[in-house]
């Protein structure tokens, strides 16, 4: 962060979320003669945007420790032929490392 005398806070670099969600930035007031004598605290918090998708858990245990995501997903289901109508066949479950966005 940065500010350039006009009493704008502006960005440096992008931000994500997944990597850090909460800044602290300390400011200072000047008029040329006297400067401020503790500076304030700007808390800054990162809003999550949807910017990574959901991937199956069985596919790659960890997904939301910021490990990469499988190119491709194949999962296989195997069937008995005298299986009956609504016979569970499989119990998918997913991890978004976007949580709640």
């Amino acid at each position: 962060f940065t500010t350039d005398g006009s009493g704008y806070l502006y960005l440096t670099r992008p931000l994500d979320y997944e990597e850090q969600s909460t800044y602290n930035c300390f400011v200072s007031v000047s008029d040329g003669k006297f400067t401020s004598h503790e500076p304030a605290r700007v808390a800054v918090t990162v809003l999550n945007a949807n910017d990574n998708p959901p991937v199956f858990e069985s596919c790659l245990r960890g997904c939301c420790k910021g490990e990469a995501p499988p190119t491709k997903a194949r999962l296989v289901v195997r069937v008995d032929e005298n299986s009956v109508p609504d016979t569970p066949l499989a119990n998918f479950s997913a991890c978004d490392p976007d949580g709640d966005a």
